[in-house]
């Protein structure tokens, strides 16, 4: 092969230009480069350097573009030869994962095998290798852009800083040559003006920020995307095989919009803190954050609304992963909609508020668990404690979840997952109700960190 892509004077591979192959009469080929230096050093006379037959008008010779064709497929592409047989591996083995010779396809390798060209798994691998480069280009150009972003809030936070501090070195002065009580007096006037204006500028940012996320939420043209990213190995891969089965009826060729159209949220900023509800109201805004650790829970008496119970998760433990999922509904059931099932230990140590049940899609309840392995009894016990949240149940078709709202010193709660952090008032109205059954989850979801929106 290599003999018949190069030519026979220079021993250099044919290709476009210089090197092109040309076709003597005689039926020999020879670069352009070689002919070229014959009719040099021969004073204008041109002989075939292989068979020295006249060549004649040096112009008039014709590409041979098929062998040029087949020099640029060789120079691209190269096979490997086989140690035993010394045969070019032109064959690829799917079930072996290595290359074969036409003597190892034939001799030694087991029938039934699926068998391909090594061609068309290198063009596989390069295509592969090409969109990987191009998807962290991508990525790599998005994260400069928010270095960019974030270096100019920076900045702009900095010069802040030095105003304040140049307008404290200026009280200060003030306050230190003050000589009578009505200089201290102006003084604390300039104090509590410096005072009113800082907290007039962080008003101004704060409902800058509110103001831009509702142009977010009102932009018909964008698209929610959230990466709940969690890097802590001892949740990851612990979904049960229902959830597998949910990802696996995905299509292969599905793209990121698709993906990002099934996590849209409703966003809403209350109680001093930014909401995101639960993913079955769908919404239009662009936002990437990691996986944060509080969620919300509304509870509510028909339509009457008794508050907001905020808990941070737990978020190491598989049992918190699952009751975030069930808040935001990623998973396709959600405690939206879902009412309380009983008060445990009725005024007594341990008193919890304990729902049985989530919602599908479709209004149905559902009992099963979500993940599998799930977190109960051993190191995981502890103490019941005011405000745990904690499981029902260690049994996978007996899914539920409580709120403690009294300690119990030396008692057992197998594997709390959370706590309340605000609202547990909100709880004990809710046990205080007759009938418990009658207060239901009007609203939930988590909590987003406190990251700049774009």
């Amino acid at each position: 092969m290599e003999d018949a892509v190069t030519c026979p004077v220079c021993c250099e591979v044919y290709r476009t230009g210089p090197r092109e192959p040309l076709v003597l009469p005689c039926g020999h080929t020879v670069c352009r480069c070689c002919l070229n230096a014959i009719l040099a050093s021969d004073h204008g006379r041109l002989a075939c350097p292989i068979c020295r037959a006249d060549v004649g008008v040096f112009d008039n010779l014709p590409v041979c573009f098929p062998l040029l064709s087949l020099s640029s497929t060789y120079c691209v592409f190269k096979y490997e030869y086989c140690d035993t047989h010394d045969e070019e591996q032109r064959y690829w083995c799917k079930e072996c994962m290595g290359p074969l010779c036409s003597l190892c396809l034939y001799n030694d390798h087991p029938h039934g095998h699926r068998v391909m060209s090594v061609r068309a798994v290198v063009q596989d691998k390069r295509e592969a290798l090409k969109e990987q480069l191009a998807s962290l280009g991508t990525e790599i150009k998005g994260k400069r852009r928010e270095l960019k972003e974030h270096a100019r809030q920076l900045v702009r936070v900095m010069n802040q800083m030095c105003t304040m501090e140049d307008s404290l070195g200026r009280l200060n002065d003030q306050v230190r040559d003050a000589s009578s009580l009505g200089d201290l007096l102006d003084c604390e006037d300039s104090l509590q003006t410096f005072k009113d204006e800082q907290a007039e500028e962080s008003s101004r940012e704060e409902i800058a920020r509110i103001l831009q996320t509702k142009r977010d939420l009102d932009n018909p043209d964008s698209t929610v995307v959230m990466n709940l990213r969690e890097d802590t190995p001892a949740v990851q891969g612990h979904q049960q095989q229902s959830l597998d089965q949910q990802q696996s009826t995905q299509h292969d060729q599905e793209t990121d919009i698709d993906v990002c159209q099934e996590l849209q949220a409703k966003f809403d900023y209350q109680d001093g803190r930014l909401l995101v509800h639960s993913l079955a109201y769908p919404v239009d805004t662009s936002l990437t954050l990691q996986l944060p650790s509080e969620v919300f829970l509304e509870l509510s008496i028909g339509s009457r609304s008794l508050g907001r119970v905020y808990i941070r998760l737990w978020s190491h433990l598989r049992r918190a992963q699952q009751f975030l999922a069930l808040c935001l509904g990623t998973l396709g059931p959600s405690y939206l909609g879902a009412s309380f099932s009983h008060v445990a230990y009725m005024k007594k140590p341990k008193e919890t508020l304990c729902c049985k049940e989530y919602l599908h899609s479709d209004g149905t309840p559902g009992k099963q668990e979500l993940f599998n392995n799930l977190e109960w009894g051993g190191e995981f016990a502890k103490d019941p404690t005011k405000g745990f949240v904690i499981p029902l149940s260690k049994n996978i078709d007996e899914h539920g979840f409580g709120i403690c709202t009294q300690s119990q010193p030396g008692g057992t709660f197998h594997c709390p997952f959370g706590e309340v952090v605000s609202g547990l008032r909100v709880v004990t109205q809710a046990i205080k109700h007759n009938s418990v059954t009658e207060v239901r989850i009007s609203q939930c979801g988590m909590v987003l960190p406190d990251l700049p929106l774009s």
